[in-house]
Protein backbone atom coordinates (compact mmCIF):
# COMPACT_ATOMS: atom_id res chain seq x y z
CA UNK A 1 0.00 0.00 0.00
CA UNK A 2 1.53 3.20 -1.07
CA UNK A 3 0.65 6.59 0.76
CA UNK A 4 0.19 9.56 -1.35
CA UNK A 5 -0.59 11.84 1.39
CA UNK A 6 1.51 14.60 1.85
CA UNK A 7 4.06 14.48 5.38
CA UNK A 8 2.13 17.00 7.11
CA UNK A 9 -0.64 14.83 6.51
CA UNK A 10 0.92 11.83 7.44
CA UNK A 11 2.27 13.51 10.62
CA UNK A 12 -1.00 14.91 11.76
CA UNK A 13 -2.78 10.89 11.06
CA UNK A 14 -0.53 9.76 13.24
CA UNK A 15 -0.52 11.85 15.59
CA UNK A 16 -4.40 11.23 16.02
CA UNK A 17 -4.24 7.30 15.90
CA UNK A 18 -2.01 8.25 18.95
CA UNK A 19 -4.36 10.31 20.26
CA UNK A 20 -6.96 7.64 19.81
CA UNK A 21 -4.81 4.68 21.25
CA UNK A 22 -4.21 6.80 24.37
CA UNK A 23 -7.66 7.37 24.44
CA UNK A 24 -9.26 3.83 23.78
CA UNK A 25 -6.81 2.67 26.20
CA UNK A 26 -7.41 4.91 29.19
CA UNK A 27 -11.26 3.56 29.12
CA UNK A 28 -9.88 0.12 28.85
CA UNK A 29 -7.77 0.86 31.93
CA UNK A 30 -10.71 2.99 33.98
CA UNK A 31 -13.14 0.26 33.09
CA UNK A 32 -10.81 -2.47 34.42
CA UNK A 33 -10.22 -0.17 37.31
CA UNK A 34 -14.39 -0.23 37.94
CA UNK A 35 -14.51 -3.50 37.54
CA UNK A 36 -11.42 -4.39 40.33
CA UNK A 37 -13.38 -1.70 42.44
CA UNK A 38 -16.86 -3.36 42.26
CA UNK A 39 -14.80 -6.85 42.58
CA UNK A 40 -13.22 -5.84 45.72
CA UNK A 41 -16.18 -3.52 47.09
CA UNK A 42 -19.12 -6.60 47.21
CA UNK A 43 -16.79 -8.70 49.40
CA UNK A 44 -15.83 -5.94 51.42
CA UNK A 45 -19.19 -4.89 52.08
CA UNK A 46 -20.33 -8.28 52.61
CA UNK A 47 -17.75 -8.98 55.13
CA UNK A 48 -18.51 -6.30 57.06
CA UNK A 49 -21.87 -7.07 57.30
CA UNK A 50 -20.88 -10.63 58.64
CA UNK A 51 -18.95 -9.09 61.13
CA UNK A 52 -21.29 -6.87 62.43
CA UNK A 53 -23.65 -9.52 62.90
CA UNK A 54 -20.92 -11.77 64.40
CA UNK A 55 -20.31 -9.09 67.29
CA UNK A 56 -23.71 -8.87 68.01
CA UNK A 57 -23.79 -12.95 68.33
CA UNK A 58 -21.05 -12.68 70.60
CA UNK A 59 -22.05 -9.90 72.55
CA UNK A 60 -25.46 -12.03 72.85
CA UNK A 61 -23.45 -14.89 74.19
CA UNK A 62 -21.69 -13.30 76.84
CA UNK A 63 -24.06 -12.17 78.37
CA UNK A 64 -26.15 -15.02 78.57
CA UNK A 65 -26.25 -16.75 81.91
CA UNK A 66 -25.13 -19.82 81.04
CA UNK A 67 -21.68 -18.59 80.19
CA UNK A 68 -21.89 -16.85 83.32
CA UNK A 69 -21.93 -19.96 84.96
CA UNK A 70 -19.58 -21.93 82.61
CA UNK A 71 -16.83 -19.47 83.64
CA UNK A 72 -18.01 -19.24 87.45
CA UNK A 73 -17.69 -23.22 86.80
CA UNK A 74 -13.92 -23.07 84.92
CA UNK A 75 -12.81 -20.37 87.91
CA UNK A 76 -13.70 -22.97 90.74
CA UNK A 77 -12.11 -25.56 88.57
CA UNK A 78 -8.86 -23.98 88.42
CA UNK A 79 -9.21 -23.24 92.37
CA UNK A 80 -9.24 -26.27 93.19
CA UNK A 81 -7.05 -27.73 90.86
CA UNK A 82 -4.26 -25.60 92.41
CA UNK A 83 -5.76 -26.85 95.65
CA UNK A 84 -5.24 -30.50 94.81
CA UNK A 85 -1.84 -29.27 93.43
CA UNK A 86 -0.81 -28.00 97.11
CA UNK A 87 -2.50 -31.08 98.64
CA UNK A 88 -0.33 -33.48 96.15
CA UNK A 89 3.29 -31.82 96.96
CA UNK A 90 2.61 -31.88 101.13
CA UNK A 91 0.93 -35.41 101.19
CA UNK A 92 4.26 -37.30 101.65
CA UNK A 93 4.94 -34.60 104.64
CA UNK A 94 1.35 -34.96 105.98
CA UNK A 95 1.48 -38.42 106.18
CA UNK A 96 5.02 -38.50 107.50
CA UNK A 97 3.42 -36.12 110.23
CA UNK A 98 0.59 -38.07 111.05
CA UNK A 99 2.74 -41.29 111.30
CA UNK A 100 5.09 -39.66 113.59
CA UNK A 101 2.13 -38.04 115.78
CA UNK A 102 1.09 -41.43 116.01
CA UNK A 103 4.00 -42.99 116.95
CA UNK A 104 4.54 -40.70 119.84
CA UNK A 105 1.22 -41.39 121.17
CA UNK A 106 1.74 -44.75 121.50
CA UNK A 107 4.50 -44.25 123.78
CA UNK A 108 2.67 -42.03 126.16
CA UNK A 109 1.52 -43.77 128.80
CA UNK A 110 0.40 -43.27 132.07
CA UNK A 111 1.75 -40.42 133.98
CA UNK A 112 2.60 -37.96 130.85
CA UNK A 113 0.31 -35.67 129.53
CA UNK A 114 1.32 -33.71 126.41
CA UNK A 115 0.42 -30.43 125.92
CA UNK A 116 2.24 -29.16 122.71
CA UNK A 117 3.29 -30.90 119.58
CA UNK A 118 5.69 -28.59 117.11
CA UNK A 119 7.45 -29.66 114.00
CA UNK A 120 9.30 -27.80 110.74
CA UNK A 121 10.39 -28.60 107.62
CA UNK A 122 13.52 -27.09 106.63
CA UNK A 123 13.63 -26.27 102.96
CA UNK A 124 16.84 -27.43 101.35
CA UNK A 125 18.76 -30.43 100.41
CA UNK A 126 19.56 -32.50 103.12
CA UNK A 127 17.56 -30.66 105.83
CA UNK A 128 15.68 -33.52 108.10
CA UNK A 129 12.62 -32.04 110.13
CA UNK A 130 12.53 -31.68 113.71
CA UNK A 131 9.93 -32.21 116.00
CA UNK A 132 9.26 -31.08 119.65
CA UNK A 133 6.64 -32.13 121.97
CA UNK A 134 6.13 -30.71 125.60
CA UNK A 135 4.20 -31.63 128.97
CA UNK A 136 4.17 -32.90 131.47
CA UNK A 137 5.43 -36.23 133.33
CA UNK A 138 4.75 -37.37 137.08
CA UNK A 139 8.15 -38.24 137.88
CA UNK A 140 11.73 -38.80 136.46
CA UNK A 141 11.07 -42.12 135.86
CA UNK A 142 7.89 -41.84 133.91
CA UNK A 143 10.06 -38.94 131.78
CA UNK A 144 13.06 -40.99 131.40
CA UNK A 145 10.95 -44.38 130.35
CA UNK A 146 8.85 -41.93 127.40
CA UNK A 147 12.35 -40.70 126.44
CA UNK A 148 13.77 -44.37 126.33
CA UNK A 149 10.65 -45.31 124.28
CA UNK A 150 10.99 -42.78 121.82
CA UNK A 151 14.53 -43.60 121.21
CA UNK A 152 14.11 -47.04 120.89
CA UNK A 153 11.11 -46.43 118.17
CA UNK A 154 12.23 -47.39 114.52
CA UNK A 155 10.58 -43.85 113.08
CA UNK A 156 12.58 -41.76 115.59
CA UNK A 157 16.08 -40.71 115.86
CA UNK A 158 18.35 -38.12 118.04
CA UNK A 159 16.13 -37.69 120.72
CA UNK A 160 17.47 -35.15 122.94
CA UNK A 161 15.91 -34.34 126.35
CA UNK A 162 17.60 -31.07 128.14
CA UNK A 163 19.50 -31.44 131.62
CA UNK A 164 16.10 -28.86 133.45
CA UNK A 165 14.00 -31.55 132.18
CA UNK A 166 15.22 -33.99 135.48
CA UNK A 167 15.53 -30.96 138.00
CA UNK A 168 12.12 -31.47 139.70
CA UNK A 169 11.00 -35.26 141.88
CA UNK A 170 7.37 -34.89 140.76
CA UNK A 171 5.01 -32.89 137.73
CA UNK A 172 7.78 -32.08 135.42
CA UNK A 173 7.15 -30.11 132.98
CA UNK A 174 9.85 -31.27 130.40
CA UNK A 175 10.56 -30.59 126.60
CA UNK A 176 11.32 -33.28 124.22
CA UNK A 177 12.94 -32.49 120.56
CA UNK A 178 13.62 -35.86 118.03
CA UNK A 179 14.21 -36.18 114.25
CA UNK A 180 13.11 -38.61 111.90
CA UNK A 181 15.17 -41.30 110.49
CA UNK A 182 16.40 -40.10 107.42
CA UNK A 183 14.86 -43.62 105.41
CA UNK A 184 11.58 -41.99 106.02
CA UNK A 185 12.16 -39.06 104.47
CA UNK A 186 13.26 -40.51 100.97
CA UNK A 187 10.12 -42.98 100.87
CA UNK A 188 7.15 -42.02 103.63
CA UNK A 189 4.95 -45.33 103.06
CA UNK A 190 7.75 -47.13 104.41
CA UNK A 191 6.94 -49.37 107.55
Amino acid sequence: MINLLPEKAKHHLAQERFVRFVVVSGIIIALIACIAILLLWIPWVTLALQEDELEEQLNIVRQSPLLMHVEEIEDSLSSLNGKLDAYERNSSDILLTSRIIEAVLSHVGSGVSLSFFSYTFPQGLGAVPQFRIEGVARDRSTLLALSDALDGDAMIENVRSPISNFLEESNIEFTLTFNVVESLLRSPDVE
